[in-house]
């Protein structure tokens, strides 16, 4: 109990205007599909996991953030997902860039390779499905994860990332793919 009042404190985190839109630290909805007998459900919250301070004696807090899904049927079998989750620092300093203070991303529970693009990909991802919870919306959670580019099946399109691309070996083959584009014509 003490946890929550701490947090709501200090929500949202530091130098994140995203989630100035997010009223609470936590939120849930639920779906009955009296068709197939299923209560789906959705949640996120958001938790401190520690405290630091600098020299001038200022707490500032890093959060977990996680956002799951559950379904019940009518045979009493549950079935539980972690959607999404991530660790986030308060930004104190606007001028440093974000994505250094988004780590530990996982999505459907695999972890995700931390790069600029996918630290700003999980983030508005988690702002959209937080907003969409909080107004009792119904996710459909493999199309939202493939429009924001995190779905474990687009995971190549990171292992580029943070590689050097003007190799000399790159430039043969940009070269070689041309030459036979040239000779098939």
């Amino acid at each position: 109990m003490g946890q929550s009042n701490q947090l709501e404190e200090h929500w949202p985190p530091s130098g994140w205007r995203a989630f100035e839109d997010i009223d609470k630290s936590h939120g849930q909805t639920m779906l009955k599909d009296p068709a197939n007998a299923l209560i789906k459900g959705f949640s996120y919250d958001v938790q401190p996991v520690q405290t630091f301070r600098t020299e001038n004696h200022q707490s500032f807090f890093t959060y977990e953030l996680r956002i799951r899904g559950w379904e019940y049927n009518i045979q009493n079998e549950s079935r539980e997902l972690s959607i999404l989750s991530f660790m986030i620092k308060d930004r104190v300093n606007l001028k440093i860039p974000k994505d250094p203070l988004i780590f530990d991303i996982k999505v459907n529970g695999q972890p995700l390779k931390l790069t600029q693009r996918s630290a700003h990909r999980a983030l508005s991802a988690a702002i959209f499905m937080m907003k969409q919870i909080n107004r009792d919306g119904v996710l459909n959670v493999g199309r939202i994860l493939k429009l924001y580019k995190i779905h474990p099946s687009q995971r190549s399109l990171y292992d580029t990332d943070n590689q050097r691309q003007d190799s000399l070996r790159c430039g043969l083959l940009d070269a070689c793919s041309a030459q036979k584009k040239q000779s098939v014509w």
